[in-house]
């Protein structure tokens, strides 16, 4: 990345700071102003990914073992121990993917309404500006002073709105509470496997990820959560 880029990024995110200064009562809420790369942000967002992620993770490894019908849990026996760390190794192959996925297309630290490198570090990826500024016939220093606007206003809220993290926390974790899974296809896969052969089993666990793997997950209608009056920013 251009040494100009980072000098932009930054001079951005602190001009928009002092413009918020006038038109907000909340203090600054900035302790770092960066400039990162895609595979920065991936890597300095992880443990805010890890927090987001673990309450689905409890509730996938916590359904693997108690909604297995009775005689497929008495059946299974140890293998459950294995069922439910495949399942936990499964949301995080998962959410690893969209990570990545989603890093091709962010803006900043707070594209997704929480800031995710933690309250007071903001960042933009001079890539994701560029392309967001794609088409829109506006001076591109133009653009990134509105995105930088945008970030620091996040940064400012989470800052000093010390509820706000753990309330949206909290709407995670009700999320993952009211998640189900049908496990009819868990069954039929593992009524199909000779228990007594060790190989298999490691064939089978092996596999847990994989296309036609015993884990394999498929999409269901998704259902809308309840409206806590919380959005995302959207750009």
């Amino acid at each position: 990345m251009p040494p100009a880029d980072y000098a932009r990024i930054e001079e951005a995110l602190r001009l928009a700071d002092l413009w918020l200064d006038q038109a907000t009562d909340l203090p600054s809420g900035l302790q770092t102003a960066q400039a990162w790369s895609r595979s920065e942000w991936i890597e300095k967002t992880m443990d805010s990914w890890a927090q987001l992620c673990d309450p689905l993770t409890a509730k996938t490894v916590q359904a693997m073992g108690q909604n297995l019908p009775e005689e497929m849990a008495s059946m299974a026996g140890p293998l459950l121990g294995m069922i439910q760390q495949m399942g936990g190794m499964m949301v995080g192959q998962q959410a690893g993917q969209a990570i990545g996925e989603l890093a091709q297309e962010v803006i900043g630290t707070t594209d997704i309404g929480l800031p995710l490198a933690g309250e007071g570090n903001a960042a933009l990826l001079p890539s994701g500006v560029a392309r967001f500024s794609e088409g829109l016939e506006i001076p591109e220093d133009e653009v990134r002073l509105y995105l930088a606007a945008r970030e620091a206003a996040v940064h400012r809220l989470y800052s000093h709105v010390p509820w706000l993290r753990s309330h949206v926390s909290r709407l995670v974790e009700e999320y993952a509470a009211g998640m189900s899974f049908d496990v009819s296809g868990l069954e039929d896969k593992l009524g199909g496997i000779d228990l007594s052969n060790p190989e298999a089993l490691q064939e089978a666990m092996s596999g847990g990820l994989g296309a036609e793997g015993l884990l394999q997950p498929e999409d269901t209608p998704s259902r809308r959560p309840r409206s806590s009056g919380w959005r995302p920013l959207s750009p």
